[in-house]
């Protein structure tokens, strides 16, 4: 048992960047398990029984609003980490993440830390699903991406906050700046816009499956 603590305390707490030891949701797993164990429960028990013998509801308010925000949040946070590294004094080569308390390194740690926010926030898509009778696309596959993704930025805000690592989410947020605006338009365009945007929907899927298999 004594093992299991100390390795418990090594890997959490040790080995991790001491500068978001008192951030919040980065001080131990325990928040983000707690999260992911809710997000599992009710997407899976109690949101599917809620809406058994109900009708769907229209969130169609609510989305339009969803992607606004997700589109402001996500380009400043594209912003953010690339001027705070990308277009001063990073390169391609093999960079190490900066663990001093200079302002340089500090604001890229801030906007990553805001990134694994984003990913929190997009946990709602799957309650909208359900929510609006469309179960079939909250599949495992969803469900996984969005999972393991908040996994991910959330180990590398606790461990590498930082350096060649910070590429992927400046690729991602960019790519969904894309993504969520082809969702408004999508849904509040004129018919010539939304014909539009049927033709290059492929290249969409295409930049969100590359910009995945890039943070990963």
């Amino acid at each position: 048992m004594d093992y299991v603590t100390n390795a418990y305390y090594v890997v959490f707490y040790e080995r991790a960047d001491q500068r978001v030891r008192d951030w919040p949701l980065m001080t131990s797993p325990k928040p983000l398990v707690t999260i992911i164990a809710t997000y599992l429960t009710i997407i899976k028990v109690v949101l599917p029984k809620f809406m058994r013998n109900r009708r769907a509801v229209d969130l169609r308010i609510v989305i339009k609003w969803y992607n606004i925000v997700q589109i402001i949040a996500n380009a400043v946070a594209t912003w953010g980490i690339m001027t705070s590294g990308w277009t001063t004094t990073y390169h391609f080569g093999c960079m190490l993440p900066d663990y001093s308390m200079k302002p340089e390194p500090l604001r890229m740690l801030r906007f990553l830390w805001w990134t694994f926010i984003l990913k929190l926030l997009e946990l709602m898509e799957t309650l909208f699903f359900i929510l609006r009778k469309k179960e079939r696309q909250a599949s495992f596959l969803h469900v996984y991406h969005h999972v393991s993704t908040l996994v991910i930025t959330w180990a590398a805000v606790k461990y590498i906050g930082g350096g060649i690592t910070s590429f992927s989410p400046m690729i991602n947020n960019a790519v969904h700046v894309i993504m969520y605006s082809y969702y408004l338009l999508s849904a509040e365009g004129s018919e010539g816009t939304k014909a539009c945007l049927r033709k290059h929907k492929k290249w969409l899927t295409v930049m969100q499956m590359v910009s995945t298999l890039k943070s990963r």
